[in-house]
């Protein structure tokens, strides 16, 4: 079976809160202690590829049961480079992604219609992210990724949450995010994503964190969190994504180019989100996918 749109368009949210219940010790981490053990987890690592299972369950518009899997790959370079695939058994049905100047979703899970939305990252907006399922600025996924390094200048905190996690908060494009770490060994455990009226965007449990590996899958140089289940508003149910092989390694420019996946998945209809124009184009033959 195909798996569901959501199973792509949430994966944007893939930061969020707590897997586990720790005690909580009798003094609250400081915060440049906080923000210097993620730093030096996620330094190393600005050009990240894994691959990725996705496994969605819930209730579709007309209140009946589902449950979808699939696999792909994420990829990253930062600062704001973004590609993640879903699809099934190596065939990709989405691709979404992100470069310093665009964003973009192709929806090829229909071979007869091959469609594309894509927008300028300076004209983004909450509702032309919506069209993607983005509940923030693409510029800002990489940092909810938990994969940015901290400026401890620009964080707040930290304070207790009511499951005993230490609360780092910083502004994001379009609001702020809470960053929820573990007090006694300082990982990333999670975050919420608000609005800017403080109104939750997206929520998700991290856990198994591993070590990331050098591009042999030899040396481990960083370590992230490889299982995040997802919850949004407004969504009866759950995604759940785990990670494999996670490494830093050179990375195919062609995934951050949407004109080169444009010709490489043979779309064959191209809506601008900022002129709500589509621009149909005849099928291009196949370049090879990335």
């Amino acid at each position: 079976m195909r798996p569901p749109r959501a199973a792509l368009l949430l994966i944007p949210c893939l930061w969020m809160t707590a897997c586990s219940t720790p005690k909580r010790p009798a003094d609250l981490p400081a915060r440049d202690a906080i923000v210097d053990a993620h730093n030096a987890r996620v330094g190393p690592l600005d050009r990240l590829w894994s691959r990725a299972s996705v496994r969605v369950e819930g209730r579709d518009a007309e209140g009946s049961k589902f449950s979808e899997q699939g696999e792909g790959h994420l990829q990253v370079e930062r600062p704001d480079r973004v590609a993640v695939t879903v699809g099934k058994l190596g065939e990709v049905y989405f691709t979404l992604g992100a470069n310093e100047d665009r964003y973009w979703l192709i929806d090829v899970s229909d071979s007869d219609r091959r469609v594309m939305l894509s927008g300028d990252q300076s004209l983004a907006t909450p509702a032309k992210a919506a069209a993607l399922g983005l509940p923030v600025h693409p510029r800002d996924i990489p940092l909810l990724l938990g994969l940015m390094p901290l400026d401890a200048s620009g964080v707040s905190g930290p304070d207790w949450d009511d499951a005993g996690r230490a609360v780092l908060r910083l502004p994001t494009r379009w609001g702020s995010a809470a960053l929820r770490y573990d007090p006694r060994s300082l990982e990333l455990v999670g975050a919420t994503a608000f609005d800017a009226e403080g109104v939750t965007l997206a929520d998700a449990t991290l856990g198994l964190h591993g070590a990331v590996t050098d591009e042999n899958g030899m040396l481990p140089v960083g370590r992230l969190p490889q299982r995040i289940e997802i919850r949004v508003p407004d969504f009866d149910g759950f995604v759940r994504m785990q990670f494999g092989e996670p490494r830093v390694r050179p990375i195919n420019a062609t995934v951050f180019n949407p004109e080169r996946l444009r010709r490489a998945y043979r779309v064959g209809e191209v809506i601008d989100l900022d002129t709500g124009a589509p621009d149909a184009t005849e099928p291009i033959a196949p370049a090879g996918a990335p």
